[in-house]
């Protein structure tokens, strides 16, 4: 089974090229957004697997969206996209769900390699987080 995946980019170019990568690499693209309000409407219909998320767009920040997400109990591994490589959007999105940050412009090689470490490690997270919570239930 292939994972689903939600692009969320406002860059019309960036975000075709991004489908195309992730279609021809085996991936599902079960949806796409423009902004925040759709990418909160789409990921809360759809559960995706994987939410790629642009850090600026339009009415909600793609940070914000995060945050939402959250508090809404969202399960999948949100990837923040940037072309900003500054430690406050770094800092900001440590404070949400985000698992990782892939820059811009996109790289196809580099692009593929982050985004399969980063939902390893998310994996490894989640599967650490239920055997923590199996061993309190044991005590």
């Amino acid at each position: 089974m292939s994972l689903r995946v939600v692009v969320v980019e406002d860059e019309t170019l960036t975000r075709i090229d991004l489908i195309e990568i992730l279609k021809e690499n085996g991936y599902d693209v079960v949806g796409e957004a423009t902004d925040g309000i759709e990418a909160v409407e789409i990921c809360k219909k759809l559960q995706p697997d994987i939410v790629l998320l642009d850090i600026k767009i339009p009415y909600i920040s793609g940070l914000k969206v995060a945050n939402i997400l959250k508090e809404d109990g969202f399960k999948g591994c949100i990837i923040i996209l940037t072309a900003y490589n500054i430690a406050e959007y770094i800092q900001e999105a440590s404070n949400t769900i985000v698992m990782g940050y892939i820059l811009k412009p996109i790289d196809e090689p580099i692009f593929l390699e982050r985004l399969k470490l980063i939902y390893k490690n998310y994996k490894l997270y989640n599967d650490l987080k239920k055997e923590v919570e199996e061993t309190k239930k044991k005590l």
